[in-house]
């Protein structure tokens, strides 16, 4: 709970009826602070988010809803006050005193003075008994204040401090504070449960209630007291937010938690001015600021002067055994740091000082103290991030003087996929981890991974949803590249000690990070050639490696040579270059070389002017013109004469064409591709092409593979070939997996355009009804040319009987298989119809 907001006192109902309204869209429950409900109306808000519009002073009602939300509702709220702006330098009227020195308030009567006598002969047992008498004597006679600094003056003691003895303490201070209703009493009663529940790391009750004092008191108008925001100092240390730890301990006027906030973010010159000026007020604490203002200015000698008054220090004690033990490593002390660990091992500690004292002595000896389980999971339970701080210096320091050979090893790598292998190799021999890896930004891929065989099970925790146990992954840190989170570093197993892998972790995301950015560029220009070349289909790995290559390609302005047999797709190939390139929205032209003539050649190419030769009756642009900033595709380039050759071998060394007739050159900016179903290089040695042009028009080269070198396709390009054409002729029949599989068998010689002629001759020639089975792919191939284009020679009974087959498949197949409907299409009975099947082996359909 916190006051989020002041408004005047004349504010109209409009105004807290539409903040009201806003409020509602974000889930909050607007309650008047003066409204009495019922105690089961009351509590069904507990558990709902409420404001508070609080008018006025503070009554009794407004007073109880804030302390029954505070102390009862694990849930946020906030306060609004609508009031005139209260003089915030007023103090309080009660006579409040320093929590850490409350004798004048207990000493009332004879009991509680025979308590303090007690105390001060460290006779805490009976002190102990006489306080608690002390408290109960004060409820007796209704004094709120003594009671309040008794209760406080219980909890100071340290006799009997068990989990079960501070779990009653906490109950006896709950109905303590249940009857009093003096703010000032109320504080002291508060920030004597705070330090019961930062014991045993209950932080979230201690700040509801800290944060509860801190409203009434603004709104009474009163300052808050000191020791409460000292409470909520503290709170803050624990949870890693030092800046705001600064910020109450100056408001409180506490040197003390002041200098460990700024201990904690290791602003060594802040920490020692802090303890510098610690005055008379924290005497308690005074060893302790010693030994941090040595360890902080650096000074041994006075450092080892000061730890001997801090062991009887009545200080922060679940601060101080830490403290002690990092300010002897900072100053290089090894021999007092293993004696100070050895003289507080036995000490009772809570669960967050624990977690606080095994980091620090594992940042000091390589290994935590006693104690059990993960001390990154404990950190993450009980929301102690201020521990993270602790003991990390002198393991990160170790770790970037091995940054040397981490660097050396991600520069000398040949290409990025390999740097960010050796820099998970380097850390998982640094860290003894069982294996490190690099994900993506998202958690979908796995980039890099050491060593290889964890590749499976770390794709199967990262797309599990990032699972983090005590056996799953140990580390994580974000890579950062230009500011944004690119991907992140993922240790797997257990550390041998957190706190070095954390820095291991974070000099790896560093080092990497380039290599890391150009790696994922990779992966999205091939992700482009996977979207975008979406007709080079296949799943073969030389399908994948030619989109990649594409793709690729794609962004240059060189030129580009396709190779592969004919029916392959290479006109997909360039019209894929063209769509990748960004001359995309340019013109993009294509021609068979092997279609024109020598005379017509030049022409088409160059363009002629009106007259240049009979026949030239006007102007004609060339198909290099033409493509000006485009994409010009030859197709069978190989076919060209050396005539054309020769001025095709000058545009491409000139960037500059000439018409036919003219005398005037013309600039020209055409990327030229080509594609040739001979081996060019081949051609050319054998002198049947220029090798100066081929040198030209090869800059890229990519050969686009048989339909036999990728029989894994054959599925994938059946299916689609077979939408495609049952979508042109109507049919309903479906390819059955047995006709698949005789389609991967076959040879294939005209490759893909093969392919899509049988499969179309399938969807023309099969039933509409049903399914296509081997044996109509069977009838299908055995109709195919031979390799030498000529068909075998066949008698005159053979041909006769292989024509009346097929007329009787083809109605068969139009009438779904229904022997009556096709034997009268052909003119014969049933009977008759069966008869020639049984002669012919015909196809009793489907």
């Amino acid at each position: 709970m916190r006051l989020i907001g002041r408004a005047p006192a004349d504010v109209g109902e409009d105004v807290i009826a539409e903040f009201g309204a806003a409020a509602a869209r974000l889930g909050y429950v607007t309650i008047d602070a003066q409204a009495n409900l019922p105690d089961d109306a009351r509590r069904a808000l507990w558990y709902r988010h409420v404001v508070l519009i609080h008018r006025g002073a503070s009554t009794p009602v407004s007073v109880r809803w804030i302390r029954e939300l505070a102390h009862a509702s694990p849930r946020a709220h906030g306060v609004v006050a609508v009031a005139p702006q209260p003089d915030r330098a007023r103090e309080t009227s009660s006579p409040l005193v320093h929590l850490l020195d409350p004798l004048p308030e207990i000493a009332r009567n004879g009991i509680g003075l025979r308590a303090i006598r007690l105390r001060q002969r460290r006779r805490r047992a009976a002190a102990r008994r006489w306080t608690s008498a002390a408290l109960e004597h004060a409820r007796r006679l209704s004094d709120e204040m003594g009671a309040a600094q008794a209760f406080a003056q219980l909890t100071a003691l340290p006799v009997g401090r068990t989990k079960t003895a501070v779990a009653a303490l906490i109950g006896r201070g709950r109905r303590l504070l249940s009857g009093l209703d003096q703010l000032s009493a109320r504080s002291h009663v508060v920030a004597a449960l705070a330090d019961l529940w930062m014991t045993e790391a209950e932080f979230e009750a201690a700040t509801a209630s800290l944060c509860a004092v801190d409203v009434e008191c603004r709104l009474a108008g009163t300052a808050v007291p000191s020791w409460i925001r000292a409470r909520q100092s503290e709170v803050a240390c624990w949870q890693g937010r030092w800046d705001e730890a600064d910020r109450r301990a100056r408001e409180s006027g506490h040197s003390g938690w002041r200098a460990l906030a700024a201990f904690g973010r290791q602003d060594w010159e802040t920490a020692r001015m802090a303890a510098a000026s610690a005055g008379e007020g924290h005497t308690d604490w005074s060893a302790l600021l010693e030994v941090m203002s040595a360890a902080a200015a650096g000074d041994r000698s006075r450092l080892t002067g000061a730890i001997t008054a801090a062991r009887n220090c009545d200080g922060p004690a679940r601060w101080r055994d830490a403290l002690v033990l990092e300010s002897l490593q900072m100053v290089g002390a090894d021999e007092e740091a293993a004696d100070w660990r050895r003289s507080v091992a036995g000490r009772g500690r809570g669960p967050a000082e624990d977690v606080l004292w095994r980091w620090v002595t594992r940042a000091a000896f390589g290994r935590p103290a006693e104690g059990s389980g993960s001390l990154d999971i404990d950190v993450r339970r009980l929301g102690v991030e201020g521990v993270r701080r602790w003991g990390v210096r002198r393991q990160t320091m170790q770790v970037w003087a091995g940054v040397l050979s981490l660097l050396q090893r991600v520069q000398e790598a040949d290409d990025s996929s390999s740097a960010l292998r050796e820099g998970c190799r380097w850390a998982r021999e640094y860290t003894g981890l069982e294996g490190v890896a690099i994900v993506s930004h998202d958690g979908t891929a796995v980039l890099a991974c050491d060593p290889e065989e964890l590749r499976p099970a770390a794709s199967a925790a990262v797309c599990a949803g990032h699972k983090r146990q005590a056996s799953g992954a140990a580390v994580r840190e974000a890579v950062r590249y230009g500011g944004v989170r690119i991907g992140e570093v993922v240790f797997q197993g257990e550390a041998r000690n957190e706190a070095e892998a954390h820095a291991v972790a974070m000099a790896l995301a560093t080092a990497c990070a380039p290599a890391l950015r150009a790696r994922l560029d990779e992966r999205q220009v091939s992700g482009a050639g996977e979207s975008l070349a979406g007709e080079l289909l296949g799943v073969s790995p030389v399908m994948r490696a030619l989109r990649d290559a594409v793709a690729r390609a794609a962004g240059s302005t060189f030129s580009v040579l396709i190779e592969g047999e004919s029916g392959t797709g290479k006109e997909l190939v360039a019209r894929a270059l063209h769509r990748l390139s960004p001359r995309r929205d340019r013109r993009w032209t294509a021609v068979n070389c092997a279609a024109l003539t020598d005379e017509l050649v030049e022409a088409e190419l160059f363009g002629h002017a009106r007259g240049a030769f009979t026949g030239a009756m006007g102007t004609r642009v060339g198909l290099l013109e033409d493509a000006h900033e485009g994409t010009l595709f030859l197709d069978e380039i190989a076919e060209l004469s050396p005539r054309a050759q020769a001025k095709l071998l000058r545009v491409l060394q000139e960037g500059e064409i000439r018409r036919i007739g003219e005398n005037v050159p013309r600039r020209v900016d055409v990327r030229l591709v080509t594609a040739t179903n001979r081996p060019l290089a081949q051609v050319a040695r054998q002198g049947g092409y220029r090798e100066d042009l081929v040198f030209r028009l090869a800059v890229i080269r990519l050969r686009v593979p048989p339909l036999r070198d990728r029989i894994e396709d054959i599925p994938l390009l059946a299916q689609a070939f077979w939408r495609a054409a049952a979508a042109r002729v109507a049919t309903r029949a479906a390819l059955t997996p047995d006709a698949v599989a005789a389609l991967c068998r076959a040879s294939w010689p005209g490759n893909v355009r093969e392919l899509q002629n049988v499969i179309a001759s399938l969807a023309v020639g099969g039933p509409t009804r049903g399914r296509i089975r081997a044996r109509h792919v069977a009838a299908v191939l055995a109709e195919r040319p031979t390799g030498s284009g000529v068909a075998p020679p066949l008698s005159l009974a053979a041909a006769r009987a292989l024509c009346d087959r097929r007329v009787i498949a083809a109605s068969l197949a139009r009438h779904a298989g229904q022997q009556a409907a096709a034997a009268r299409e052909l003119g014969v009975s049933r009977q008759g119809l069966a008869k020639l099947m049984a002669r012919l082996h015909a196809s009793q359909g489907p």
